[in-house]
């Protein structure tokens, strides 16, 4: 029969696979929540050239004549090659996230074999416990107190850092969109033009809206561990449309009040802030590994 000591060496060595094949499964799990965002986009794209396909399609020849100066044929075709790449995209990826489904799936049944496998580890290292001299025991009670302190803190760096991930996100979907509709990034001469919907422009206010909310909580997340926050983030983001008439009057447009180039350079600083949590968060991590496995080696060594 195996004595305790050698069960414990055994039980070590698959913990040590099943901590790897766990962090594997949460990196692919994040993947694929990056990916579905990523899928989502191309899905409202792929509706967007779609429908832009259709609403050409559906006017007359006549009528694209007068509206576009004999231009309405080489746009309809421009549209429709714009709607294709955007399918192919949206197949692409659909097929890469298939592809991580798959993968997801191989450590979902490996990690079946480490089931329980934790609990085993502690109903053995407590029978070693009883056997410890105070002296012995107290320095282990010691220790352990040091390693809960070190989860606290671990716990609260994650959470910063999935908050500040989100607001990445979020600070990434507004760039792009601005980018894409601003005929000037000039701090507030920013000029929406006829082209762009009104559907459009309250998509960008609402993110803008939700960038504030997530801005807070990131914020809060943050004031919880000992990263310090540098005094100019603390700031509100705004987004302000009014009619605006340009030079001459023939041409309607929006004037948008805000800060591209604000929102571009806090992006920046949100990003350099998130390398900060995740080398302070890995530091953490070998940390609370090798105050584990110290416990656990006095434990078992009886010292």
């Amino acid at each position: 029969m195996k004595s305790i000591d050698q069960k414990l060496i055994e039980n070590q060595y698959r913990m040590i696979r099943g901590s790897y094949l766990h962090k594997q499964l949460e990196q692919l799990n994040e993947q694929l929540e990056r990916e579905q965002q990523t899928l989502l986009r191309l899905k409202q794209a792929v509706t967007k050239e779609n429908d832009d396909v259709s609403r050409l399609a559906n006017i007359s020849m006549k009528r694209l004549f007068s509206v576009l100066n004999g231009r309405g044929e080489l746009r309809l075709e421009k549209e429709r090659a714009e709607a294709f790449r955007a399918a192919l995209d949206y197949k692409l990826k659909l097929n890469d996230i298939e592809y991580l489904k798959h993968q997801k799936n191989l450590l979902t049944s490996e990690l079946k074999n480490y089931d329980n496998l934790n609990k085993t580890y502690e109903e053995l290292l407590e029978i070693k416990r009883k056997s410890l001299s105070v002296d012995a025991l107290n320095a282990v009670r010691a220790a352990e107190k040091r390693l809960d302190d070190a989860k606290h803190q671990e716990k609260e760096l994650k959470e910063a850092l999935e908050s500040g991930k989100k607001l990445c996100s979020c600070f990434t979907y507004i760039l792009d969109h601005l980018s894409d509709l601003v005929e000037d990034s000039t701090d507030a001469k920013s000029l929406w033009y006829p082209t762009v919907s009104q559907d459009e422009i309250d998509d960008v206010m609402k993110e803008i809206t939700n960038l504030n909310t997530i801005w807070n909580h990131f914020i809060k997340e943050l004031r919880d561990t000992d990263v310090a926050l540098p005094e100019q983030f603390d700031q509100t983001f705004l987004l302000n449309v009014s009619d605006y008439v340009a030079d001459g009057g023939n041409q309607d447009a929006k004037r948008i009040d805000t800060s591209y180039d604000c929102l571009n350079a806090t992006y920046s600083d949100v990003r350099e802030l998130l390398n900060t949590l995740s080398m302070r968060l890995q530091d953490l991590e070998y940390q609370i590994f090798d105050q584990q496995l110290m416990i656990e080696e006095s434990i078992a060594s009886g010292e």
